[in-house]
C-alpha cells in the first residue's frame, strides 16, 4: 500500500510541476523567459539533490527518486517545448546557464 502511495505522489508531483511551469511559460510574453529561466534554475538543484540522496519504493520493487524521474523529464520536456515555440539560441541560454553553473558547483566542492 505503501508503495502505491509513493506512486501516486509522483503523478502528484508531476502535475504539480508541468502546470507550475507550463503557467510561467504560457505567460513568457508578459513578463518575459527570466521566471521560467530562474524556475529551471531553481528545481535543477533540487533535482540533483533529490537524485543523489533520496529515493522511493513503488510497485512491482521499482526503488527511484523524485529527482530523476519527476524533475528531470519535466526540465527536458520544458526545454524541448522552449525549442519548439521559440528558437534554438533562447534554448541554448538555460543549457549554458545550468552547464556553468554545475561546473563552478563541481570546482566550489573542491576548494
Amino acid at each position: 500500500m505503501l508503495e502505491t502511495n509513493n506512486a501516486l505522489l509522483l503523478v502528484g508531483d508531476a502535475a504539480l510541476y508541468f502546470t507550475a511551469l507550463a503557467a510561467l511559460f504560457r505567460v513568457r510574453k508578459r513578463i518575459g523567459l527570466g521566471a521560467f529561466f530562474c524556475a529551471l534554475g531553481v528545481m535543477h538543484f533540487l533535482e540533483t539533490y533529490l537524485a543523489s540522496y533520496f529515493y522511493v519504493a513503488l510497485p512491482l520493487g521499482i526503488v527511484t527518486s523524485p529527482g530523476s524521474t519527476v524533475l528531470f523529464t519535466g526540465k527536458l520536456m520544458m526545454l524541448l517545448l522552449l525549442y519548439i515555440r521559440e528558437d534554438a539560441v533562447v534554448v541554448r541560454q538555460p543549457i549554458y546557464g545550468l552547464l556553468f553553473g554545475n561546473v563552478l558547483l563541481f570546482a566550489l566542492a573542491f576548494v
